[in-house]
């Protein structure tokens, strides 16, 4: 009698609805890496007067979460998915149902994909350890319309499962799968929330930054360069890192030593680097459908160690360009596929179109925020080029989508700098012929020329100076090496050698010296002080020799030598900063 009681409810509350009632719902939660995958299908039945879509709801607790989410039928077909803002104060979809179904009974799949629901547990471990992970879910089917039968299965990663809900039932578990349900007349909106606490050593990655640029040359190239901010946003690592213990393997599970990027088969001139230069510790393939980069930044990415670096390529123009008059239409990815289970926190993307392109048009697969156009000046432009700019938040993979800009070009506009060239060469041809039959006649400027050569040898002066410092620094790594090593033979040989170029050096200074005095006498004075601080820091420098020869072969105590160590360090600070400051003045 009670579950006549339910069924004729659910029946009521449909009817009063007007809409669907979810005959059977089979959902599976992904949480096997950082971005949790959710994929429900639903069973309904489509009488004749059927709406034409069906609301599919989320969670507010959840939506700010949400990355992703699209609609198909057999795992093929896509159904157009629209977000209709809040009902009944929820955030809900529209899924449009085919009208071809109607008075049968119809099966879809919903693919929806959350960011940030994984919290790792605790928030700290140390390099060998594992990493753990918090995860709180619904598993009641969140839905707009009532549901006679929901299951859920929660997939976790093949690791160790520390905890997972059992006051929810029915529940059983199966390797690395906990299966809820069968739940009956399941009410809308209802949530039953269930707890995991479970290892997860994917890697936590997210690219906190993305900064995408498409330049279009109608000479037949498209240039693309994406600027990545990356983070590992895992639980951070606690204690100091062991370099030697990372080769053993130590640590490998819960930090990331490099990404695999897939490419489009045509990228061709593809670089890779950050701030300080190119990187070496990179591999390109090229396969039959796309080229593949092995990105390995300069060290491992452990929790809460974050990396910047520069990928950018070449595309041939006729693979993405199109043409239909004077009519043009890019149409290339949004994203680019950087790594496996990409998520990007933010992402803004600048199309560099031709000079002088018009009635520009933009399609976009999703929504995202267009801002203000920008204006960019580049090799011989004079209006300059129109700059789409766009941002969003919050991608992943499912971004990785086409989008496609129109716009009119005129194509004898292609001309107009090889003109402004062929011009400019002309001019300077002709006024180069018109100089040559002209009499100039140029004085002698004698102050002009002894200023130049007081700048000429002062500027010698200061770059062997500044060899000279650096040959301060080898004297002090000499000697850390030899108290590290305490290889005798080997430190004399270092030793002589950048004694030998210590004194080369000083005895080029001290000629410079000479020749300065014959022009510049308050000049040559100051270098003759500067000679001479450099005779008080050598000799330091011979007094820190000795003290550590001393202190390897014993004859004094490590106390003893690192108290005049420090002692000499002060007074070689002190020399410097005088040496400096005679330099500034020069």
């Amino acid at each position: 009698m009670r579950f006549l009681s339910s069924i004729v409810l659910l029946l009521a509350i449909s009817f009063a609805r007007g809409d669907f009632t979810n005959i059977e719902v089979s959902q599976t939660i992904y949480a096997d890496s950082h971005i949790v995958r959710v994929e429900a299908v639903i069973t309904i039945d489509l009488p004749s007067d059927a709406p034409s879509a069906y609301k599919y709801s989320i969670d507010t607790e959840v939506y700010q979460h949400l990355a992703f989410i699209e609609a198909k039928i057999d795992a093929k077909t896509p159904l157009t998915v629209k977000s209709i803002g809040k009902v009944s104060n929820k955030p809900t979809y529209d899924i449009e149902i085919p009208k071809a179904n109607t008075g049968k009974r119809f099966k879809f799949t919903v693919y929806s994909y959350f960011t940030g629901l994984l919290r790792p547990k605790p928030a700290e471990v140390a390099q060998a350890d594992s990493q753990f992970v918090e995860l709180l879910v619904n598993v009641a089917h969140f839905s707009f319309y009532p549901s006679q039968k929901v299951s859920t299965t929660v997939t976790l990663s093949g690791g160790e499962i520390l905890f997972y809900s059992e006051d929810i039932v029915p529940v059983k578990k199966s390797s690395n799968n906990v299966i809820y349900g069968p739940f009956e007349n399941v009410a809308p909106f209802e949530k039953r929330v269930a707890k995991f606490y479970y290892e997860n050593n994917s890697p936590f990655l997210a690219i906190t930054s993305l900064k995408r640029s498409i330049e279009i040359s109608h000479w037949g190239n498209i240039a693309i360069e994406n600027q990545v901010s990356i983070r590992n946003y895992g639980a951070k690592l606690t204690g100091s890192f062991s370099r030697l213990d990372y080769q053993r393997g130590i640590g490998h599970k819960i930090s990331v030593a490099g990404i695999k990027t897939v490419l489009p088969a045509s990228a061709k001139g593809i670089y890779y680097r950050d701030e300080i230069g190119n990187i070496s510790t990179s591999n390109v393939r090229n396969l039959y459908s796309s080229v593949e980069v092995d990105i390995a930044p300069r060290f491992p990415l452990f929790g809460g160690w974050k990396t910047f670096f520069i990928l950018g390529y070449n595309l041939p123009a006729y693979e993405n360009l199109y043409r239909k008059g004077s009519k043009f239409a890019l149409k290339i990815n949004f994203l680019d596929f950087l790594y496996d289970d990409i998520l990007v926190d933010e992402m803004s993307l600048r199309i560099v179109l031709p000079e002088t392109a018009s009635n520009v048009k933009l399609e976009v697969p999703f929504d995202v925020e267009r801002l203000p156009d920008e204006v960019l000046k580049t090799y011989l432009d004079t209006s300059g080029r129109k700059v789409l700019v766009l941002r969003k938040k919050n991608l992943i993979e499912g971004h990785i989508k086409d989008f496609t800009v129109y716009y009119d070009f005129n194509t004898i506009n292609m001309l107009r700098e090889p003109a402004m060239l062929i011009t400019a060469f002309m001019v300077f041809f002709a006024a180069i012929i018109i100089y040559v039959r002209l009499d100039f006649s140029i004085s002698e400027d004698k102050m002009g020329e002894l200023q130049q050569r007081v700048q000429a040898s002062v500027n010698e002066i200061l770059n062997l100076q500044n060899k000279r410092s650096a040959i301060y620094q080898t004297y002090e790594d000499v000697v850390s090496s030899y108290k590290s090593s305490k290889d005798a033979d080997r430190f004399k040989t270092d030793y002589k050698k950048v004694e030998a170029d210590y004194r080369s050096i000083t005895q080029r200074i001290s000629s410079m010296q000479s020749k300065l005095r014959e022009f510049y006498i308050e000049g040559a004075d100051k270098v003759g002080e500067l000679q001479k601080f450099d005779q008080e820091y050598h000799g330091l420098l011979t007094r820190g020799v000795s003290l550590a020869e001393n202190v390897i072969s014993g004859k004094i105590s490590k106390p003893q030598y690192q108290t005049e160590d420090d002692s000499l360090s002060v007074k070689k600070s002190a020399l410097i900063e005088k040496m400096e400051s005679i330099a500034e003045s020069l």
